[in-house]
């Protein structure tokens, strides 16, 4: 993920996707349209640009995102990770760059829920760290996009990557049910404190995340958090 507005980071656990059933998504899922005048996406991104352009320190010192880092590290830190790692390369990726329709589209369709864990200081809905509902929902909106084929960007795939390009039959929804089984928005908020100053040098992994994480297994966990 990208690095968001007052260096706001999302980390996202690990991906195991359930299907959920009941939901409901906006009809641009299933057909190409303008953004209108307005849209979140598009005040958020002049925000951005706004934020960026306006920061003091040199947009260098940080990473836009630190995937690659993460995943070295827990390649030499876990043997088991970098042989999973070395399978996938090696066996997954040749299947998916496969130009055969049959690999193009997955059925049936998959539907994720979503919890999206915001760390706060204490501030109220939609003012600092505390992101409101709307900006959430928006970026759940774009990553449907993007699964959909429908962002802008998509014609831009690099040749080498266009025959592994495709629909995925994959649909994120913020999740509607707490593991307990009561009512939820699908967004849970918690004021608690974030030591470190860096991606890696954190209690984010090591206190944050044990804390607070819904079942894995049933939800696809992102955080949202200053650093």
């Amino acid at each position: 993920m990208k690095a968001t507005i007052n260096r706001i980071t999302i980390l996202l656990a690990v991906l195991l996707p359930i299907l959920a059933f009941g939901q409901t998504f906006p009809s641009y899922l299933s057909k190409t349209q303008k953004l209108p005048e307005g849209h979140p996406k598009i005040a958020l991104q002049q925000a951005l640009a706004e934020a960026v352009e306006m920061s003091p320190t040199p947009a260098a010192v940080y990473p836009v995102c630190v995937f690659d880092e993460m995943n070295e590290e827990l390649r030499q830190t876990n043997p088991a990770f970098a042989q999973e790692l070395q399978h996938y390369i090696e066996h997954v990726v040749p299947n998916l760059s496969a130009s055969s329709p049959d690999k193009s589209m997955v059925e049936p369709l998959l539907t994720i829920s979503v919890v999206v864990h915001v760390i706060h200081n204490g501030e109220p809905i939609g003012q600092g760290q505390n992101l409101s509902t709307a900006q959430i929902q928006a970026q759940i909106d774009i990553l449907n996009e993007d699964y959909s084929a429908l962002n802008s960007q998509f014609y831009n795939t690099p040749s080498q990557w266009m025959g592994a390009a495709g629909f995925p039959n994959i649909q994120f929804c913020l999740a509607n049910k707490k593991p307990n089984g009561t009512p939820t928005d699908g967004i849970d908020r918690q004021q608690m404190t974030v030591t470190g100053t860096t991606w890696n040098n954190n209690n984010i992994n090591s206190t944050i995340k044990p804390a607070i994480k819904w079942d894995p297994v049933r939800y696809f966990n992102i955080y949202v958090l200053p650093i």
